[in-house]
């Protein structure tokens, strides 16, 4: 899809659009830094199930399940900073080091 610079006032502006043509103009503006003036069809896609809360993914197997967002959001938050590991009297400081 391609979008004008100034698609979103225009959209607004004209009466004719209906209110889910003028918020996804307004979506595509938004997403139009990242994208440039070519938006893929399935960032839009990812946009819309992100702002609803909940993604659709397809594991290996073919079947499909629902991920909340914020579920997500936690698994891909940075893990805390690690205390130092101490076993058998000795401490590590990295406990994923193998010895």
């Amino acid at each position: 899809m391609t979008l004008a610079p100034d698609a979103a006032e225009k959209a607004v502006a004209d009466p004719r659009l209906s209110p889910a043509t003028t918020d996804m103009t307004r979506r595509m503006v938004r997403l139009q830094p990242a994208y440039g003036p070519k938006i893929p069809v399935q960032a839009l896609w990812l946009d819309l199930a992100i702002d609803g809360g909940v993604l659709r993914l397809r594991h290996p197997d073919g079947t499909t399940g629902l991920l909340p967002v914020a579920e997500l959001a936690g698994m891909l938050a940075p893990a805390p900073a690690r205390r130092p590991l101490a076993r058998g009297g000795l401490t590590f400081s990295d406990p994923d080091r193998q010895i």
